[in-house]
Parts: structure tokens; sequence; C-alpha cells
């Protein structure tokens, strides 16, 4: 049947199939078998593994050795720039656009193993803060936090595990809403069969890639509902990224995922609950802020988490105050928070003021729990301040 689809396609096409480009490809198969397909086709017989278009194709589990691959041809391109003396700023372009694009391809069709994950994240690393392939000093910055959103005081740089899980998402999606293709034909009928996918647990005996692809499927179960996936009409890999990297339980995420049923901000109920929204925006926030920067004697015209740590590093106070004015930030977000939870668990919306006695009562006690022995009679008069006009 093979040979009369080749030799269709040739008079339908006039194109020729070349015998000495030619190989098959055989499993599980009988030698008897195997050889009269060798025989009746003219073709040579191929071994496992082999690289079909730039990926290897192995009945075997996809180990480290076959993907340093990646992490070579990255370590040759830093060796191209490192002489170059290229800026913070372009490095930070180079990784972006293209050092993780080199993966992005194999990324689409495999699970990476994580020790390659690690190694490229390692060279991504060392070039963006040594300008070279490989260094044994840490970075400044946390590489977490490097893979944070812009918005969220990162640089953007992509988080390879979450894209990896996100880009090969796309098969469990397709299984979900039963895309018409051969693949999913053929593996309904071979592995899932009469069972529901969104629940279904490989067996022993399966392939090491199915395998993978239900873990990718559990992944995004403790992420996403069964609902929403089936009612994404396209598969997109950004927006299931930002889910998989979005650590934060917000009622917007959890509605998202089919848990909470409504997408509404649980202390004032007018606006989607996203992040912003509930630190910022909402006016119960808005409240404690203003009367925390009055305390402070301080103001603030753009409240989002960036804008206050970049008036920090920027205003022209002492270290001392600064520090402490980091701690007031932290501990706004945290009482912030830590009411929305008890309007979830207890459904009790604490007072303005009592959030905000908290988080002075918080920074006043920490700040003289580990108060520096050389700080100036100023900044110790301004604490001694701060203190006395703790909300009662």
């Amino acid at each position: 049947m093979m040979l009369q689809g080749f030799k269709h396609f040739s008079n339908v096409s006039g194109l020729e199939v070349n015998e000495n480009k030619t190989e098959v490809y055989t499993a599980s198969m009988k030698e008897e078998e195997v050889q009269r397909i060798l025989n009746a086709s003219g073709f040579t017989r191929g071994k496992m593994p082999f690289k079909y278009l730039g990926v290897p194709i192995s009945h075997k589990r996809l180990g480290v050795k076959e993907c340093m691959v990646l992490v070579e041809k990255m370590t040759a391109r830093v060796r191209c720039w490192s002489s170059r003396n290229i800026s913070y700023q372009g490095r930070l372009v180079l990784v972006n656009a293209v050092l993780l694009s080199i993966q992005v391809y194999w990324a689409q069709m495999f699970v990476l193993p994580k020790k390659v994950i690690h190694e490229i994240q390692m060279v991504c690393r060392a070039y963006l803060w040594s300008d070279n392939y490989f260094s044994s000093s840490g970075g400044y910055v946390a590489w977490e936090k490097v893979c944070r959103p812009k918005n969220a005081g990162g640089l953007g740089v992509r988080n390879l595990e979450c894209w990896n899980m996100a880009t090969m998402g796309r098969y469990a999606w397709a299984l979900e809403t039963k895309k018409d293709n051969l693949w999913i034909k053929w593996v309904n009928e071979l592995y899932v069969k009469n069972e529901n996918w969104w629940d279904y647990k490989p067996t022993q005996g399966c392939s090491w890639y199915w395998k993978k692809i239900c873990e990718v499927k559990d992944v995004l179960k403790g992420k996403l509902s069964e609902a929403v996936l089936q009612n994404m009409h396209e598969y997109s890999v950004k927006s299931i990224y930002t889910i998989l990297t979005d650590r934060l339980q917000k009622t917007k995420r959890l509605y998202d995922m089919g848990v909470a049923t409504t997408d509404q901000c649980l202390i004032c109920g007018m606006h989607e609950e996203t992040q912003k929204h509930l630190f910022f925006e909402c006016n119960y926030s808005k409240s404690i802020f203003r009367r925390i920067a009055t305390w402070m004697g301080i103001q603030l015209s753009n409240m989002t988490v960036q804008s206050i740590m970049q008036w920090i590093s920027r205003c022209r106070e002492t270290k001392f105050k600064k520090q402490v004015y980091a701690m007031v930030l932290g501990a706004l977000v945290y009482h912030i928070w830590r009411c929305r939870n008890e309007v979830y668990w207890s459904q009790y919306v604490s007072t303005v003021n009592n959030i905000v006695y908290r988080v002075q009562k918080d920074v006043i006690d920490r700040c003289y729990s580990v108060l520096p022995k050389k700080v100036s009679i100023a900044n110790r008069g301004w604490l001694r301040e701060l203190a006395v006009n703790v909300c009662r």
C-alpha cells in the first residue's frame, strides 16, 4: 500500500523517489517481513536514532546527550559575541531574541530534560551578567526574578520550563477538543480508547513520549479547568504561559481555573480581582495606601509596585529611610492579601483603621528589633515620631 501511494504521488506530481536517499525504519517487526519490504521497495534499512527536520527521532527516551546540541549551539553564538563589548541591555535583547529562540523549535515537540533546561539557563545567565558562555559566579539578581514580566519587576526573559509546558500543552488541548487529525485519532484508538482524556492515566506499557504528554496534561489540570480548555477555540501559548507563571491565586485566576464561581474582587465586589486591582486600584486598598503615605509624610501619585520601588530608589533620603519605605510596602501587600483571604474563608472584612494599625505596628516592631547601631540621631527621631503617630 505504501509503495502504491508513492507511485500514485509520482504519477500525479512527476516527482520520483530517490532510492539512494530513502531509508526504511522499522520497530518490533519480524526480520522476514522487514526483508520483504526492502526487496520490494529497493530502499536501504536505516537505524535508530536518526534526525528528521533537525530533531532526533528515537524509540528510546530523549536523553540529555541528544539535547546537548542546543547548549552547544548557544555556546557557539555567545563565543562570537563575547568580544564585542555589548551593553547589558544589548545582551538582554540577544538572550531573548536569539539564544532562547534556539530551543523554541525543540520545545514544541519534546518535554526537555530538566538538566538541559538548567544548562541553557546557565549559558543565558553567564552571558547576560558576565558577557561569557560560562561563569562560576552567580548573577546579580536571582534568575527567577529575571524571568518575571517587566510589569512585575523582571526583565521579561522566558521561564524555559513553563514555556516548554505551555508549548507542549497544545497536544493536551487537541486531545481535549478532539481535533480532526490523524495523530489524535491514532492515540485515541491506541491509548485513550473510551476513557475521559481529562481523567486518563497512562499504563506502565505506554511509550515514554505519551507519558510525557500526560504529565503536561496533569500540569495544566493544576492551573485550568476542563471547561476552560474545551472553550478555547484556538490554543494560545502566550495565554497558557501567563497562567503557568502566575503564582498568586487571585479570584480572577481561580475563576479561570473553574474553582471560584466569580471573578469579582472579594473586598469591593465591583471589578475583576486582578493583582493590580487588588493592591492598587480597589478603593479599600487606596484608602489604606493614602493613610500610610500620610503617616510616612510622603506623596505618591502612581501606585504600582514598580513605580513605588522606583521612587524609593530615586528619592533623596537616607539609606535607613529607604529601607523603612521598602519595609512598609512589603507590610502593605502582606496585610491586604491577608485581609482578602479573611474575606474568602471567614466572610469578614477588617476595617481600614485595623489594617493601617497592623501595618504600622509591624513596621515599627520590625525596625526596633533589627535597628542598626549606627543610625543617625535624625533618623532615630524620625522613627520615634512614626511610633508616636501609630493609629490607635
